[in-house]
C-alpha cells in the first residue's frame, strides 16, 4: 500500500513538472522580443544647394531603450562623398528592465553644396541585446533655379536616349561601353550649356555641364544610370548664359559668378531607346 502511494506521488510530480515545463516554454515563446523602429522627421524630398537640411529621428520599440543612434548622408553614384556621422547615445545600466520605450534623437542642421541624389541612413544599436535597426530615406539637392522661363529664345532641343548598343573602343582610348543614358542637346543660336536638371518625378539628375558649347550639331552628355525605363516621361530644364556668351576670369576660365544666367523649361519628353 505504501509502495503504491509513493508511485502515485512520483507520477503526480512528474506530470506537474512536465506541465510546468510546457507552461514556461509557452510563456517564453509568447514573451515579447526586443525591437526598435526608426522614424525620420522633417526631411523633405527636395532641397536647393546650401539650403538648410534639418531633421531628427524618433526611436520607438520594446527593450531597454538604451543604445547608439547614428545617421549619415551618402550620395548616389559617388562613393567619394562623405557627410559627418551624427551620433546620439542613451545612458543606461545593464540592469535596465525591458519595456516599451520612445525617444527623440539626432537633432541635425546641415546643408549640401553639391547637386545630386542623396540617401539619409539612420541606425539604432541596442546596448543590452544584439539588436540592430536601420532606416533609409532618399532626397535630392538641385540648383537654385530662381526664375524659370518657357521662352526658348535660343531654339534649344534636348532628348534623353537609352542606349542598348555596344561600341568597340581602341585599347588606348577610354570610352563608355555602352553609353546607357545620355542627353543630346542642340541650339539654333550660339550658346553654352551651364547646368541641367532632368527628373521623372522620382529620380532626378542635377549636374554642372562645364559650359559645353551648343551649336546646330549639339552636344552629348552622359547621364548616370537612374534605372529609367524606355518610354518614361522626363522633365528637362537647362541653364544658359543670358546673352549666349560667357564671362571669363583673368585665367581665361569660365567665371560662373559674374556670368548672368537663366533657366529654360523644355517641358516633358519621352526617353527614347536606341538599339
Amino acid at each position: 500500500m505504501k509502495t503504491r502511494s509513493i508511485i502515485t506521488i512520483i507520477a503526480i510530480l512528474v506530470i506537474s513538472g512536465t506541465a510546468l515545463g510546457v507552461f514556461i516554454e509557452k510563456v517564453n515563446k509568447n514573451q515579447q522580443q526586443p525591437y526598435a523602429g526608426i522614424t525620420i522627421n522633417g526631411l523633405k524630398e527636395n532641397y536647393t544647394i546650401n539650403e538648410p537640411i534639418i531633421f531628427s529621428v524618433t526611436i520607438k520599440g520594446y527593450g531597454s531603450g538604451c543604445g547608439d543612434t547614428k545617421a549619415i548622408i551618402k550620395k548616389e553614384n559617388d562613393s567619394q562623398f562623405k557627410s559627418p556621422v551624427w551620433g546620439f547615445g542613451q545612458q543606461c545600466t545593464s540592469s535596465v528592465k525591458q519595456d516599451n520605450f520612445k525617444f527623440n534623437a539626432l537633432p541635425v542642421n546641415t546643408s549640401i553644396s553639391q547637386a545630386g541624389n542623396y540617401i539619409l541612413m539612420t541606425s539604432f544599436d541596442d546596448f543590452t541585446v544584439p539588436y540592430h535597426a536601420i532606416t533609409e530615406k532618399k532626397f535630392s539637392v538641385i540648383q537654385s533655379v530662381g526664375t524659370i522661363t518657357k521662352e526658348n529664345t535660343f531654339g534649344i532641343n534636348a532628348t534623353v536616349y537609352h542606349s542598348h548598343r555596344s561600341y568597340s573602343c581602341p585599347s588606348d582610348v577610354p570610352c563608355f561601353n555602352p553609353l546607357v543614358y545620355y542627353l543630346v542637346i542642340s541650339a539654333k543660336s550660339h550658346t553654352f550649356l551651364l547646368n541641367y536638371h532632368i527628373c521623372d518625378g522620382v529620380s532626378c539628375v542635377n549636374e554642372d555641364a562645364n559650359a559645353q558649347m551648343l551649336e546646330d550639331w549639339g552636344a552629348i552628355v552622359r547621364l548616370p544610370d537612374l534605372h529609367w525605363n524606355d518610354g518614361d516621361l522626363v522633365d528637362i530644364q537647362v541653364q544658359l548664359p543670358i546673352n549666349g556668351s560667357l564671362v571669363f576670369d583673368k585665367n581665361f576660365a569660365y567665371d560662373s559668378t559674374h556670368t548672368h544666367k537663366f533657366w529654360v523649361d523644355l517641358g516633358t519628353s519621352k526617353i527614347i531607346p536606341e538599339y
